[in-house]
């Protein structure tokens, strides 16, 4: 039987702002401070943008991965292309 996480659910509900805008769950201990857990909440859409980015610039977003030959075709086409 797998024990249930504690978790913090975080809520970003601006000033002015009919409702709130933005949720996290978080599953830091118990004893970490609010403001801790707001930096990493934050940090983690950072690392989201900057991924985003870094996607569009060197084109990884058309990148698609082919899994590596293995077994005798893959010996025969390297076999063939030393002739």
């Amino acid at each position: 039987m797998r024990v249930p996480t504690l978790e913090w659910l975080l809520i970003e509900w601006p000033e002015g702002e009919p409702e709130p805008t933005k949720y996290w769950l978080a599953t830091l201990p118990a004893k970490t401070p609010v403001e801790e857990l707001i930096r990493m909440a934050k940090l983690r859409w950072r690392i989201e943008r900057d991924y985003q980015v870094l996607k569009d610039q060197l084109g990884l977003d058309h990148f698609e991965g082919r899994p590596r030959q293995q077994g005798k075709e893959a010996k025969a086409l390297r076999g063939g292309s030393s002739l």
